[in-house]
């Protein structure tokens, strides 16, 4: 199945708003000396009255906090930006999660632009072509505007107001895992880099894909499929990396010859992909992540090799060096300004490391009048016909992506955690073991959320709610508002026309979905199975709408995420068959397999499973239905074992066994919590028998330490929900949980407790 693209008409209306989203960027697109002075910035140019223009860490606007309530505010309140960082400073994961997802929204939206402007033949006349050079590149700034914000927050080494990485955080001192890809990588793949300085040596895509395609080494596709999972990129990207390091002539990175291959290998495979989280590895890992993207393609093309251009930042970054080379003969410059630009400036400019900094000081000298005046009445004359222009293919890109191809993106802003987890499934087991399927992305979810006012404005209140039981109340008068909608028609369509089959899956992809900060998330988020094409309108709402419920809300407020939706959705072709769920244990040789009349059902918590486990060369069996051949079973073991070597821990993958074959339905990786289980909790002081679900919500124990008792009537469905009610209420306080008789220890259920550090008992063993 193929991705077909659709170009889809914009209506006034919307262009209209995505004008009046450009004008309140381009309006904080400007210096506002909050992370630096002009004396003090990284990069700075030096006037001929000895007076420094800081072009860097002055023009980084804390862009985030203002826009987070998804209002285009063009006012800095710094008290309100104060609270943000407050708010960040008490939770890590609500500090990662935010900062994940804007630098991902940026890297689309710069892709975008880039993708706009190659499409724009420049004019032939040079004042023409600067002109519409100016405000490309404002435009550029003004989208990438929290990425630049989120790369100063990172990088700060003084106490700067409004910044949640300020002050003493206890900032590890070693670097993330992608500063160490970035210096080991070349050695590690070794024979597979075959750039060397200023020569690719022939290298083209077609190459790297061929050397992707053809790698056996299974170390070298552990190393490049955990590199890519952490940049969320894909894995020829890495190899792009690697031999982009080889070619740059500067030592930004590490080089082939660095270490020997065996060395480089073992230091990467034994980094830790999932640290305890603080806001110092935040920092850490996000300042390493912003460092290796220089390195990696923005969009993938033959000039990314012939003239290394199309990579990371490339919207802002070639845009600048563009306009300063068309600034660099002097003709456009003021009379006055000419000879000082000419012999001053000009040479700062050129040995500048940051191509961005060159564009600021273009902005500078606009607003300081160092332009002539043909130049700057060209400038204003072309501001309304340009911007119209972009912003409308700006609207047809967000509309042409708002469906994606499973395993086309390994943005996680964009397809989320279930869908980035089918692509490294397509990656470790190929492509034939996952079926075809689109992905509806968070953009496409958030755009039809935020259509309907009523809605956009309460899920605004609920983010902002801090009491739980006002949350729950706001989540469900948005469930009821989704209740009345259907999907978007125009995605709706474009789901109808391109998928083939008569029967479909929902499933949901949210941000927060099988991550290595804050777990799994299993059993959180709703699907739908067995959709018929003319149910897609409803039945992609309903799943939306899981994201406001009861266990969901309550299961965020736990963790610290936000409760503003990051959410997509998988659709494939229902493929009906027994299944189920594998775990690997750890250790390389070792799985368990539960398997039962359908996947849905082991991961649902039903009673009726059987239980294959393998510890080495050792196999035992629990066999009462014989829902699926020893053969399936002990296949899908090993393909577990492979999954652990490559990702680097405990995996867990739900399978389904149809007429086609093995097809993985999820792939994730456990997160430390998940692996060990947390610090052992204190012993039950007093258990709490649960006859029916009736207040358990609203209880608050006294005891330190408590269990729970379930009694055999309750459904263990519905439970979950009442369950982290409690939780949220009673915090770490529940650590036993008795239930009446077994169920698979890899069901949502056994999931969640086991990422609470809430122990199992069942009490028919």
């Amino acid at each position: 199945m193929e991705k077909i693209r659709h170009r889809e008409q914009i209506s006034s209306r919307e262009l209209e708003a995505k004008l009046a989203d450009l004008e309140a960027r381009k309006s904080l697109v400007t210096k506002v000396n909050l992370f630096s002075d002009d004396d003090n910035d990284e990069f700075k140019v030096k006037l001929q009255n000895g007076k420094n223009v800081g072009i860097f860490k002055t023009w980084a606007v804390p862009i985030i906090p203002i826009w987070e309530g998804n209002e285009l505010k063009t006012e800095i309140k710094w008290a309100e930006i104060e609270s943000w960082k407050n708010r960040l400073q008490q939770n890590p994961v609500l500090a990662w999660e935010i900062m994940e997802k804007w630098r991902g929204q940026t890297e689309s939206w710069d892709r975008r632009l880039l993708s706009i402007f190659n499409e724009r033949e420049l004019p032939q006349n040079k004042t023409e072509r600067v002109a519409e050079l100016f405000w490309r590149l404002k435009t550029a700034f003004a989208f990438a505007a929290p990425f630049y914000h989120i790369e100063a927050m990172v990088g700060d080494g003084n106490d700067t107001p409004g910044n949640p990485f300020s002050g003493d955080l206890g900032r590890e001192t070693s670097g993330g895992f992608l500063d160490m890809a970035g210096m080991l990588l070349p050695s590690a793949l070794g024979k597979m880099v075959k750039a060397e300085r200023l020569n690719w040596n022939g290298l083209s895509w077609s190459e790297i894909e061929k050397d992707v395609s053809s790698n056996t080494d299974i170390n070298k596709l552990a190393i490049t499929l955990r590199v890519a999972r952490k940049a969320g990129i894909k894995v020829e990207e890495v190899l792009f990396a690697a031999n982009a390091l080889e070619w740059i002539p500067v030592s930004v990175g590490g080089k082939k010859d660095d270490l020997p291959e065996v060395e480089a290998i073992k230091q990467l495979l034994v980094s830790d992909l999932s640290p305890n989280i603080s806001m110092g590895t935040v920092a850490r890992d996000m300042n390493g992540l912003i460092r290796f993207l220089n390195w990696t393609p923005l969009i993938k093309n033959d000039v990314n090799f012939s003239e290394a251009a199309w990579w990371k930042y490339a919207a802002a970054c070639e845009t600048s060096n563009q306009i300063i080379s068309e600034l660099s003969d002097g003709s456009l410059i003021d009379p006055s300004h000419q000879k000082e630009f000419l012999t001053v400036i000009l040479p700062q400019l050129k040995n500048l490391d940051a191509s961005s900094a060159r564009g600021r000081f273009a902005l500078w000298m606009f607003e300081n009048g160092w332009f002539g005046n043909n130049l700057v009445q060209k400038i204003q004359r072309s501001e309304t016909k340009i911007a119209s222009e972009m912003m409308q293919r700006m609207a047809e890109k967000e509309n042409e992506e708002a469906v994606l191809r499973l395993g086309e993106s390994n943005n996680r802003f964009l397809v989320g955690g279930k869908a980035a987890g089918l692509f490294e499934a397509m990656e470790i087991f190929g492509r034939q073991f996952v079926g075809e399927g689109l992905v509806v992305t968070s953009e496409a979810v958030n755009k039809w959320l935020k259509s309907n006012g009523v809605l956009n404005n309460k899920i605004n209140q609920l983010d902002k709610e801090k009491e739980v039981s006002r949350k729950l109340k706001i989540a469900a008068e948005i469930r009821s508002e989704i209740s009345r909608m259907t999907f978007t028609n125009e995605v709706v369509a474009r789901l109808k026309n391109d998928l083939e089959g008569r029967s479909f899956a929902i499933r949901s992809s949210s941000f927060d979905e099988d991550t290595l900060v804050n777990g799994s998330a299993a059993g959180i988020y709703e699907s739908e199975l067995k959709v018929p094409k003319e149910d897609f309108g409803v039945k992609l709402a309903k799943v939306v709408s899981s994201f406001f419920s009861e266990k969901a809300i309550s299961y965020r407020h736990l963790h610290g995420l936000s409760d503003k939706p990051t959410f997509a959705m998988v659709v494939q072709e229902y493929s009906p068959g027994s299944g189920g769920v594998v775990f690997s244990k750890g250790d390389g040789n070792g799985w368990s397999v539960f398997t039962g009349e359908t996947p849905g059902d082991i991961v649902s918590g039903n009673e009726k499973f059987d239980r294959t486990e393998c510890d080495g060369s050792k196999i035992s069996k629990e066999i009462n239905h014989g829902w699926v051949q020893q053969e399936a079973v002990e296949m899908v073991g090993e393909m577990a074992i492979l999954a652990e070597k490559i990702l680097g821990g405990m995996t867990d993958m739900e399978f389904v066994v149809s007429e086609r074959g093995i097809k993985i339905l999820q792939l994730r990786m456990l997160n430390k919590a998940e692996e060990r289980g947390k610090k052992p909790k204190e012993r039950p002081k007093k258990w709490f028998t649960l006859i029916n679900l009736d207040g358990l919500g609203s209880v608050v124990f006294k005891e330190t330490s408590v269990g729970i008792v379930v009694d055999e009537k309750i459904n263990i469905d519905q439970f979950q929900g009442e369950l982290f009610r409690c939780l949220v209420k009673n915090k770490d306080k529940v650590s036993v949980v008795s239930l009446p008789r077994k169920i698979p220890r890899t069901s949502h259920f056994a999931n969640i407790c086991l990422n609470l550090g809430i122990k199992l008992i069942f009490r028919d063993e």
